[in-house]
């Protein structure tokens, strides 16, 4: 159920974007990920994201790595630099421990997906 329900905020976010930038020929998306890692659920992230603008748009994404040794601080400074990147159109952030700590912003410059927050009511973040 709860992957329905982030399978529908990605799907909305992503179309609302599409339709604000309908001009861009490219969709480019900073992805902040753990570095290092084979992770299979980055890239079904990315392929689904891809598969929905297929003949559309190229998507073009921009790897932000973070080790997961790093401190929160070090996501924060990520996210803020890919947001003040002007070609960067919204961010995806597929690192679980970044998750947590960038759930509890009060807002966002850029549209900004964070798939693995976890229970709201759990950890106090505001989803």
């Amino acid at each position: 159920m709860r992957s329905n329900f982030l399978s529908l905020i990605l799907f909305v976010t992503v179309v609302a974007l599409y339709f604000s930038n309908a001009h861009a020929q490219t969709l480019d998306i900073a992805v902040i990920e753990t570095s290092g890692e084979n992770n299979t659920q980055s890239e079904i992230f990315k392929n689904e994201i891809k598969s929905l603008f297929e003949g559309e748009r190229k998507v073009n994404f921009i790897s932000y790595p973070i080790n997961a040794s790093e401190p929160p601080e070090r996501a924060k400074t990520l996210l803020k630099t890919a947001s003040a990147d002007k070609k960067t159109d919204m961010l995806l952030v597929l690192d679980v421990a970044a998750n947590q700590s960038l759930g509890h912003a009060p807002a966002f410059a850029k549209p900004t997906i964070l798939p693995y927050v976890l229970n709201g009511q759990l950890t106090g973040l505001p989803i």
